[in-house]
């Protein structure tokens, strides 16, 4: 984004502002929010939907913050969040004239996250995540008023009800698309698999393992699609997936001992070193499903023969393509 499209987006922001105060919003309210749609507007190309960012280096304490937040938060495809630590937080602050929304204390140290839709910063929410005196909580604008706020006693409170308060007021304004399905689906068991959750919050009605009538496919068709997709993001780099395999010590040779698995080595087809990346693959597919058992979605004791034959097909089918994934992509 070039500075000048960045000048006008920010002086649209300012005349806004003014017209919600002309309009007979409280100025300190609607300048705070202003204020806050021009941090969102600033930082719109590091912004992921769905996802939680942070584009500063983070000390132990907010770092811990950030990593249950991007675990645990369960965010709707459209929905945008920044995490703002401590140093970078205590520079955006709101007026002194806002006494309602003053949270932190002089001198006080607290991060927040800021939230909103994707695109769309009518509707804006604050996040206090500081420990007291920092009175935590959330506060909810939109078009330059306070809509609501929540206290609570502890920043820990704050990041286990924060899913739920933005279902409640961030809903999407039009019907969720099949790409928003999939988008919010594999997040979410993504994390999980990353963070080896295995009880990580999510709205079902909005996922394709727990419907596949979502998609119009199959549940078997719905199993090895997540499957894969996450495979995908967990093992995206050869060299990576190589040295944790060979890490692992799981496959040795009688003659050479550990394998290493190479580049060279699989071009050329050396039989040990393909049985091993493909071993490897099999054990992380084994370990996420094994993951989505524990959730009880699937009652895979009541597959037909025929669901479990196209069972075994696809766990097969999704070994070797994620395997011609991994060798065929290019160095980096």
């Amino acid at each position: 984004m070039t500075e000048k499209i960045m000048q006008e987006k920010l002086q649209k922001i300012e005349d806004k502002t003014k017209a919600r105060i002309q309009a007979g919003s409280d100025p300190a309210i609607a300048g705070w929010q202003g204020a806050i749609e021009s941090v969102l507007s600033t930082l719109e190309t590091y912004l992921v939907a769905g996802q939680i960012i942070t584009i500063d280096t983070l000390e132990k304490e907010d770092a811990a913050s950030f990593q249950k937040l991007h675990a645990a938060l369960d965010l709707a495809p459209y929905i945008i969040a920044v995490f703002l630590p401590g140093e970078t937080s205590n520079r955006t602050f709101p007026p002194k004239a806002a006494e309602s929304i003053q949270r932190v204390p002089e001198n006080g140290i607290s991060s927040k996250v800021l939230v909103s839709r994707h695109n769309d910063f009518r509707r804006v929410m604050v996040v206090e995540l500081g420990k007291p005196p920092v009175r935590a909580g959330i506060d909810i604008f939109q078009d330059g008023n306070l809509l609501g706020s929540y206290d609570y006693e502890t920043p820990e409170d704050v990041m286990d009800a924060l899913s739920k308060v933005i279902w409640v007021h961030l809903k999407s304004r039009v019907k969720w698309s099949p790409a928003d399905t999939v988008v919010y689906t594999e997040n979410w068991f993504l994390r999980s698999a990353a963070g080896k959750i295995i009880d990580l919050p999510v709205n079902q009605d909005h996922s394709y393992i727990h419907h596949p009538v979502l998609l119009n496919i199959s549940e078997v068709e719905a199993i090895f699609k997540l499957m894969q997709a996450t495979l995908a993001r967990l093992l995206p780099d050869f060299d990576q997936v190589a040295e944790a395999a060979h890490s692992a010590g799981r496959f040795e040779n009688p003659e050479t001992g550990r394998i290493k698995i190479t580049r060279e080595g699989i071009s050329q087809g050396k039989t040990d070193q393909v049985a091993a990346l493909k071993d490897f693959i099999v054990n992380n597919l084994l370990e996420l499903l094994k993951l989505l058992r524990g959730y009880d979605i699937i009652k895979f004791e009541k597959f037909s023969e025929k669901d479990n034959t196209a069972f075994k097909d696809a766990f097969e089918q999704t070994v070797v393509e994620t395997y011609q994934c991994l060798v065929e992509k290019p160095e980096t």
